[in-house]
């Protein structure tokens, strides 16, 4: 889906006063209130030079990690002052330790791939800035839109539309989550937890 695509769908559901890089930033809070259930997961590929900490794309938040695996072996996460074999740690400041690699290894690091979609001052057209593209499945498209058309209403002072859409999309929420609890063929387990 294009960013063209969902601006027009959007003008079509609720007709607005705001420009399209005000509706992007509208749509980037929905985008990524959905994105850890509804975001395709993408890989990032590189090759190791040994244990030592290596930056992030600019493309890749660190809260959208879901895994990392050297070599195809997984390897888990760890905070920076425990140890063990192999572990990665994430660095606030946009970095990632990798400890227990070699140099020449092959390092997947797996993520969220709905990154948000840039503003118009960062393209030289709008053109370029409508053909932007998102990670996010097409089955999606409508709990994008519900939320992003939500909040638009909320700033144009329409409660009541905003209300009715914001119900539209917790309910679909919660049948995306149901969804795919039944694909994975599992439920979260219920946890007891003692009071102190």
């Amino acid at each position: 889906m294009t960013l063209k695509e969902i601006i027009s769908e959007l003008d079509m559901m609720l007709p607005n006063p705001y420009s399209d890089d005000e509706k992007t930033s509208f749509i980037n809070k929905t985008l990524c209130e959905i994105k850890r259930f509804a975001a395709k997961t993408d890989v990032y590929r590189f090759k190791a030079v040994g244990t030592e900490i290596y930056p992030l794309p600019a493309f890749l938040c660190p809260e959208d990690i879901k895994g990392v695996a050297i070599c195809g072996r997984e390897i888990p996460p760890k905070g920076l002052g425990e140890e063990g074999d192999a572990f990665f740690a994430l660095i606030p400041s946009g970095y990632i330790l990798l400890h227990g690699v070699k140099k020449g290894d092959f390092v997947s690091i797996f993520f969220l791939g709905a990154a948000p979609f840039k503003k118009r001052a960062d393209f030289e057209s709008d053109g370029d800035f409508l053909a932007q593209k998102t990670a996010l499945d097409g089955e999606w498209k409508y709990l994008l839109l519900r939320g992003a058309a939500a909040d638009i209403a909320l700033s144009c002072e329409d409660s009541e539309m905003s209300n009715s859409l914001r119900a539209e999309f917790n309910a679909l929420c919660g049948a995306a989550m149901q969804g795919r609890y039944i694909k994975s063929g599992k439920y979260p387990k219920t946890r007891s937890v003692k009071a102190f």
